[in-house]
């Protein structure tokens, strides 16, 4: 009897499997280091702390005591890094919530257009506190922050805004975040990818919040940043997480539409990431409001101080924009209820837009209770209505006056596709808004320490400093 053996080979392309998408963003994030950044990207993230640093200086006196930071202070532990302007240390997983939180506390923090992400939140805040834990300098921070804000760029942008449904920054900002703390921690590549990979799976963020208007807003972002600092430890301790967690079968993207997953083109998002350019896509916020209004506000601004209009001056006033828009926005304008919060009011396009032409700013502290319930802002705000546009149709805002004429409002739109303008002159004025309560001397002493951010030998003793100027 005779036996034959028949060996069957499989075709080559069946065999090669493509390494996982974490595993080669774990190799970018490791292999960061300062000296690898361009003087461009340095400079723009010296401009991007010291807006977090303002931002900071606004909510720090009006949040500290919030349940959600109530709580994280309440359980102890070590004290591993400061929560600059409160006056206390937390684990570093806990003040990486604590920051983001304050951060995004009033809407004044920033966006990657690329996605509409919170960008600086859960990055700044693992960054920073990941910094304090493992007692590393300004180089190292800013190796953190560039390695942060591209990753979480790269992986948003290739699939875009996830809003009605997703928070954008509660999916992406997660992995940014693992990213960040692990450039702060000095991670291995593998030590990277586990930390992106455990961080993907904590990723979450629905957008009910927007239509109740209630403040978890702020939580999601929040615990974006936590699950990053978390992540990185337990990759450092030896936890390794699902090695296709991102695009795999089951991965986010999957998770997110099983259809567009299948189109991942996965060779762009390291190409994107491995530049390490992702701080020159943040561009700050210019208004206490969501990113979706304010440019609208940027471009009523200058007209309506030019004419010196007024609320008085406004019949009524339309939102017209494509379908995308009216899955969001319109049911919010046509049955406006007043806003029962403060972020409640600044995600709202009716109350905001009646706020700007009632009192010419949309600042913090222009969302008072007493704010809330202003007869003349909530009168004009019942009186915007929608128009929904064909798809291509555009999107822009019709302002009717009493005397017949009818302003239209183009939107100041960011190119996603390129890097955001630096916008100096509007960053300046951001800071001094936004710091008024300091003394002179503080407030030049604070953006001291932003400028000098990058060169300082530790970020321990430098978030110290900060939360001495901010008490």
């Amino acid at each position: 009897m005779i036996t034959l053996l028949v060996t069957m080979s499989a075709p080559a392309a069946a065999q090669e499997r493509p390494r996982p998408l974490a595993t080669q963003l774990g190799e970018i994030v490791a292999q960061a280091e300062f000296d690898t950044l361009s003087e461009a990207v340095r400079q723009r993230l010296r401009l991007t702390i010291i807006d977090n640093l303002a931002s900071l200086a606004a909510a720090t006196p009006h949040h500290c005591d919030d349940p959600f930071i109530a709580r994280l202070r309440s359980r102890g532990g070590a004290p591993e890094a400061w929560v600059p302007g409160c006056g206390f240390r937390l684990p570093s997983e806990d003040a990486a919530a604590a920051i983001a939180y304050l951060i995004h506390a009033n809407e004044t923090d920033d966006s990657d257009f690329r996605a509409e992400l919170r960008a600086s939140p859960p990055i700044f805040g693992a960054a920073l506190a990941a910094s304090q834990a493992n007692r590393t300098d300004g180089h190292t921070f800013a190796a953190a922050l560039a390695t942060g804000y591209s990753v979480q760029g790269a992986l948003a942008a290739a699939y875009g805004p996830l809003q009605p449904r997703f928070m954008t920054s509660g999916i992406w900002g997660a992995p940014g975040a693992a990213s960040a703390s692990a450039t702060a921690f000095g991670l291995n590549a593998e030590e990277t990818a586990a930390a992106i990979t455990l961080s993907a799976s904590a990723a979450a963020g629905p957008f009910q919040y927007f239509y109740d208007q209630s403040e978890d807003k702020r939580i999601i972002i929040a615990r974006a940043a936590r699950s990053g600092v978390e992540a990185a430890w337990l990759a450092r301790a030896g936890e390794r997480g699902a090695a296709s967690m991102l695009e795999g079968r089951a991965g986010l993207y999957a998770a997110l539409d099983p259809e567009r997953a299948l189109a991942l083109d996965t060779q762009n998002i390291i190409d994107t990431a491995a530049r390490l350019d992702g701080p020159l896509y943040i561009y700050p916020k210019f208004f206490s409001a969501s990113s979706s209004i304010i440019p609208f506000l940027e471009a009523i601004a200058p007209m309506w101080a030019e004419r010196g209009l007024g609320a008085d001056d406004v019949a009524q006033f339309t939102l017209s924009a494509e379908p995308a828009w009216a899955r969001v926005l319109a049911d919010k304008i046509i049955n406006f209820e007043p806003p029962t919060s403060a972020i409640g009011a600044q995600i709202n396009f009716s109350f905001v837009v009646a706020l700007y032409m009632t009192r010419g700013s949309a600042r913090p502290q222009d969302y008072a209770d007493a704010t809330l319930a202003d007869p003349a802002i909530l009168d004009l705000a019942r009186r915007a209505q929608f128009e929904e546009l064909p798809v291509g149709g555009g999107t822009r805002l019709d302002i009717t006056l009493h005397s017949g004429e009818v302003i239209r409002i183009e939107p100041n739109r960011i190119d996603p596709r390129a890097p955001a303008p630096e916008a100096i002159f509007l960053r300046e004025r951001k800071f001094e808004q936004l710091t008024e309560r300091l003394s002179t001397r503080d407030r030049a002493a604070l953006r001291r320490l932003g400028e000098q951010a990058l060169e300082t030998r530790s970020m321990l003793d430098w978030s110290r400093q900060v939360d001495r100027i901010l008490r």
